[in-house]
């Protein structure tokens, strides 16, 4: 319940966000979890061929960083911080527990 309204109001609230980002803002993001049972790893537990369960979809707000780029001995490195914000409710009706490494797909560019 909300400090200064009732259930009512955020309840409103809570609808007003997820017509906006369903409807209107309408960016979809795929979910790509890994299957550690499939996954076969080497002696360090690495895995050059990972397997993922299938795509799962979710509409999405974005927010893309500025590109960085880092020169080092080994060529350059580029950076973008991005975050993304997901409604609760959203996440809860398609059963998704977001964890520290999710593969994204947005726009046909995977971010990790």
């Amino acid at each position: 319940m909300a400090l200064f309204g009732s259930a009512r109001d955020a309840n409103l609230v809570r609808k007003v966000n997820r017509e906006l980002i369903n409807r209107y803002i309408d960016t979809e993001v795929g979910f790509y979890k890994l299957n550690l049972e499939a996954t076969k790893t080497n002696l360090y537990d690495e895995s050059d061929d990972k397997v993922y369960y299938g795509k799962l979809k979710i509409n999405s707000i974005i927010l893309r960083e500025s590109r960085t780029q880092q020169a080092d001995d080994f060529g350059i490195d580029y950076t973008r911080p991005v975050t993304f914000g997901f409604i609760r409710d959203d996440l809860k009706d398609k059963n998704i527990v977001i964890e520290l490494v999710i593969l994204l797909n947005i726009m046909e560019s995977f971010m990790k």
